[in-house]
């Protein structure tokens, strides 16, 4: 087990996925999978269970990513510690960001990062919104970037971006006269809608306005993936 071996295997624990873990680390996928595996069969342990979507932390996993991600933080403080009478910044950065963010931003956010600070390491984790906000007040995460965050005297919340919330149908075969207008909230009832599960941020945003307006929205399915829905 090496440190190398370690911060591959953080990676894509974090990211979910070998695919996303090679490109952030600007590395072949094979050899990603090589030092992963090694480091399983070193440890004698399997880590990561392989399936369509990507990868999960077996038990075995999570605790060795408790103790990696230890193992990082603590070798990027001292690294931070000896550059600190350098211009450049030094240590490692954790970033949240919601799935439907993360396929659009990592690559893009890792180039940005590594052009401006060479020196000094950044990982991406995904996740819901409202799991972001409790990774950064419990330490897991530094910053993120989400939907709609509720107020907590804990976090500080800048406001980065608005954009309106679209309803989107299958386009019908005449042109519809509706297509392109606004809807207001009070006409959402006549639409069957799906919708992701409980605790996504689109989902609390739809729920508490309809509850202030006195709406009851007509849900038929709940989907987890935005991008499923669509």
């Amino acid at each position: 087990m090496n440190f190398k071996q370690l911060e591959y295997f953080v990676h894509v624990a974090e990211l979910g996925s070998f695919s996303k873990a090679a490109l952030v680390l600007h590395i072949a996928q094979p050899a990603l999978s090589r030092q992963v595996r090694a480091l399983e069969v070193d440890l004698h342990e399997t880590l990561l269970l392989r399936n369509g979507r990507g990868v999960a932390l077996t038990e075995a996993g999570r605790r060795l990513y408790e103790h990696a991600t230890g193992i990082l933080q603590a070798v990027a403080a001292a690294q931070g510690d000896m550059g600190a009478s350098r211009d450049l910044p030094t240590g490692r950065i954790t970033v949240g960001l919601p799935p439907t963010l993360s396929r659009q931003l990592t690559v893009p956010l890792i180039d940005a990062f590594q052009r401006r600070c060479p020196q000094a390491r950044l990982a991406i984790v995904e996740g819901l919104s409202s799991h972001i906000g409790e990774w950064i007040s419990t330490g897991r995460v530094d910053l993120g970037l989400v939907y709609s965050p509720e107020a907590h005297s804990a976090l500080e919340i800048v406001p980065v971006l608005e954009e309106p919330l679209c309803l989107v149908s299958l386009v019908s075969g005449s042109a519809d006269p509706d297509a392109g207008r606004a809807v207001p909230l009070a006409d959402l009832p006549d639409y069957p809608l799906i919708v992701p599960e409980r605790g996504h941020s689109i989902r609390r945003l739809l729920e508490n306005q309809a509850g202030l307006a006195g709406v009851r929205l007509q849900i038929v399915w709940e989907v987890s993936s935005v991008a499923a829905i669509i």
